[in-house]
């Protein structure tokens, strides 16, 4: 009958051993995907300063264009005001206009462009923000099943030194 006992408890151990490396490989799974996660969030915070930047930069140069366009509107209203008087002011007026008005339409499309790259920017900038707040959740959900799994590998060890002790006390009664 003791033997009876003494081979459940063996049992018992193998089985509990077997769901301690079960355990453990899993823990060991959550911690490498915690660790891929942790590269992904990284990346993606370093996707959002990137995006951040280049905005700020598309922004800073949308500025700069509106002052050119600003600066070259003034310089284009002084010289039709000066040029009525000769008409040889009045001829380099027109070849003046004629390249402010190229300039104009260039800073304007250079403007449209920037628009452009700027709502892109912040459309990407949406975007990262976005696959940042998936990850994070990911996350949190790794973490929560780490805990978890730790917690019942602290059981299965528990469980496993309580068989040890039952099994020395059962090889000592035997003897």
């Amino acid at each position: 009958m003791e033997g009876g006992k003494l081979a459940k408890l063996k049992a018992k151990l193998a089985s509990i051993s077997n769901d301690i490396d079960t355990a453990d490989s899993l823990t060991s799974a959550t911690k490498r995907d915690i660790q891929l996660e942790n590269m992904k969030l990284e990346l993606a915070e370093n996707e959002v300063a990137s995006l951040d930047r280049r905005s700020n930069l598309l922004n800073k140069e949308l500025e700069a264009a509106k002052k050119r366009l600003e600066t070259m509107t003034e310089k284009l209203e002084q010289i039709s005001d000066g040029s009525r008087d000769v008409e040889g002011v009045r001829e380099d007026l027109e070849e003046n206009e004629t390249t402010g008005d190229e300039k104009i339409k260039e800073l304007e499309e250079n403007t449209k462009n920037a628009k452009l790259r700027v709502r892109e920017a912040e459309t990407k900038l949406v975007k990262a923000k976005h696959r940042l707040l998936v990850v994070e959740r990911a996350m949190e959900r790794m973490e929560e099943k780490a805990v978890a799994r730790e917690s019942k590998i602290e059981v299965l060890e528990k469980e496993l030194a309580d068989a040890e002790k039952n099994i020395i006390l059962l090889e000592e009664q035997e003897r």
